[in-house]
């Protein structure tokens, strides 16, 4: 039973923090600009802020350190760069 607790609460709080986070993004990106996805694995992040404001492909870019994870992001037409967020980033000053 406690194990089922605190599975629960794991699940509940994690979902009210992305949440929360999600609608602060959404809140910053109407505001205009572009999206920097940082560790952006297969692109499920840009899914979520399609969803909540149909943020257009074009303004979406990742970077992910794993190379299959990138490949799929690009299968599914998002701009998701092979990278290692310790290191300088393949991207203009202040482009975000």
């Amino acid at each position: 039973m406690l194990k089922t607790y605190f599975k629960n609460l794991y699940r509940r709080t994690m979902s009210e923090a992305y949440g929360l986070a999600f609608r602060e993004i959404t809140k910053t990106l109407e505001m205009g600009g572009d999206c920097l996805d940082c560790g952006a694995s297969t692109g499920k992040s840009f899914g979520t802020l399609h969803e909540l404001m149909s943020l257009d492909s074009s303004r979406y870019h990742g970077i992910e350190w794993n190379p299959q994870a990138v490949e799929q992001a690009r299968g599914n037409g998002l701009k998701v760069t092979q990278g290692d967020l310790n290191g300088e980033l393949p991207f203009q000053r202040e482009q975000f």
